[in-house]
Order: structure tokens, then C-alpha cells, then sequence
């Protein structure tokens, strides 16, 4: 991700089970979010974050935004 960092402007996020494009609730798959977001931590701020879901559950979009601010490196 290194070599990419500066060309990326925006991610979209969702969670999977490593098999399968799921598009599960952020935390609830195997994704290394906490991981990721510490490799992005100097672009954080200018980055525009979406949640990539198959349905609107907005129960599961709360609980998504609060996992990840949990998991960033500095709160947005």
C-alpha cells in the first residue's frame, strides 16, 4: 500500500469472510481494519470513507461508524 498511498483519495469498506464479497458489517469478517486505517494514518483526514453494503440497515451503519472510530489511530 506503500507505493500507492499518495493516488489514494477514497476507500470503500466493508467486512468479508476472506471466501467470499459478503459486504459484511465492519467487524464482524476477518478484515485487519485497525491495521489498514494505522497504514493510511497520515491520510486519514483527507480521505473519504465509504460503507459498501448490499441492503440500507442503518443499525448496521451505526455500529459500522462506531467500530471504526474505535479502531482509527486518531478520532477524524
Amino acid at each position: 500500500m506503500e507505493d500507492f498511498i499518495d493516488f489514494i483519495i477514497g476507500i470503500h469498506i466493508h467486512d468479508n469472510d476472506g471466501e467470499n464479497d459478503l459486504h459484511l458489517e465492519v467487524g464482524k469478517g476477518i478484515i485487519e481494519f485497525k491495521e489498514i486505517f494505522s497504514q493510511l494514518y497520515t491520510k486519514l483526514n483527507d480521505l473519504i470513507f465509504v460503507l459498501e453494503y448490499r441492503t440500507i440497515d442503518f443499525e448496521m451503519i451505526n455500529s459500522s461508524v462506531k467500530y471504526i472510530n474505535a479502531v482509527i489511530p486518531c478520532h477524524r
